[in-house]
C-alpha cells in the first residue's frame, strides 16, 4: 500500500521525539533507522499504525544498544 502525506508528517514527528529522547544519538542516525524500519513495513496493508510501530522499534533498538534516554522534565506538584 502507498504511504500518505500524513504518514510522512507522522514520521517527521517520530524523528523529532526520538531525537529529543536520545540526544546522544546523531539525528541523521535516527532518521536512517526510522527510514529503515518504515521501509521494512512497506507492504503493511494498514498504514495507520506504521508510525507507532516504527517509533517503538527504533526506541527498542536504541535502548538495547545502551543509549540513555533523557527523562522528560515534569512540573513540581504543589
Amino acid at each position: 500500500m502507498e504511504k500518505s502525506e500524513n504518514e510522512d508528517a507522522a514520521m517527521h514527528h517520530v524523528v523529532d521525539r526520538l531525537t529529543s529522547r536520545f540526544p546522544s544519538v546523531p539525528p541523521d542516525e535516527i532518521e536512517a533507522r526510522v527510514a529503515e524500519v518504515q521501509e521494512s513495513l512497506e507492504d503493511a496493508p494498514v498504514r495507520d499504525f506504521v508510525p507507532i510501530i516504527v517509533e517503538h522499534d527504533v526506541k527498542a533498538q536504541l535502548r538495547e544498544e545502551g543509549n540513555a534516554s533523557q527523562p522528560i522534565p515534569t512540573e513540581p506538584s504543589e
